[in-house]
């Protein structure tokens, strides 16, 4: 199918959205991460592929290859799962537990930085941002940076890694919201479905994907954290043993 046409699977409802959607397929589309939707452009298998949506607060956005497993990859892509995509997963679990309140932003990039290397993996924005009405409203992910996570902060998940020769992309990028014991009953009051979902991906995180979420952390996406190392095969996907 072509990108516009898996576009219209995304079943949008009016929500006012902070970006446009990203449909994109192949090396060119998908490497640019936030073009809209084409009308020629087709999938194939092989394909990088990303696919994202935004409401206001949040943005859910997953990239990587459009196989079922690696042997739809080229020899020169067959150490994408090992040195490239499991590497990448494991600094995502250790940004998630990093989302502590009273945490300094600053630490969380040099600790990121360090088990993953930004530059080697092709991070050349923030490991992480703050969200709003629209996406990347404030960045304190930086280097030497000294604020701290605090309650009522709204964060995205959100580095894209690349690699050139052969082209690798991936990423992983979803929404939370930090909230202290105040806050979390405020939230509950105001929706209880809402709460009641937030806590359901909050077991999963931690049941499923083995990450050490903290208590403060309420997840705004139903696949928080997830990883789809085959794209063609979402049944499948990664974990921290």
């Amino acid at each position: 199918m072509t990108e516009i046409e898996a576009s219209g699977f995304l079943q949008m409802d009016g929500e006012p959205t902070c970006t446009h959607p990203n449909i994109n397929f192949g090396d060119f589309n998908a490497g640019l991460g936030l073009r809209s939707p084409t009308y020629t452009n087709k999938l194939n298998i092989g394909d990088p592929a990303g696919v994202g949506l935004g409401y206001r607060g949040t943005q859910i956005h997953k990239s990587g290859f459009y196989i079922r497993d690696l042997s739809d990859l080229p020899e020169e892509k067959q150490h994408y799962m090992e040195e490239f995509l499991k590497p990448y997963f494991a600094s995502v679990a250790k940004w998630y537990e990093m989302m502590e309140i009273g945490n300094i932003c600053g630490e969380v990039y040099e600790e990121i930085d360090k088990m993953l290397g930004l530059e080697k993996f092709g991070v050349f924005l923030n490991p992480g941002h703050l969200i709003h009405t629209e996406e990347w409203s404030n960045a304190p992910f930086y280097k030497g940076n000294k604020t701290k996570i605090r309650s009522g902060m709204a964060i995205q998940c959100d580095y894209t890694v690349t690699f050139h020769n052969p082209f690798f992309t991936a990423h992983i990028e979803d929404g939370i919201i930090i909230a202290d014991q105040k806050l979390q009953e405020e939230v509950k009051k105001l929706s209880p479905s809402c709460y009641e979902r937030m806590e359901a991906r909050r077991a999963f995180v931690k049941g499923v994907l083995n990450i050490k979420l903290p208590d403060c952390v309420l997840l705004t996406s139903d696949i928080p954290g997830v990883c789809f190392p085959y794209m063609a095969d979402t049944s499948i996907i990664l974990a921290i043993e």
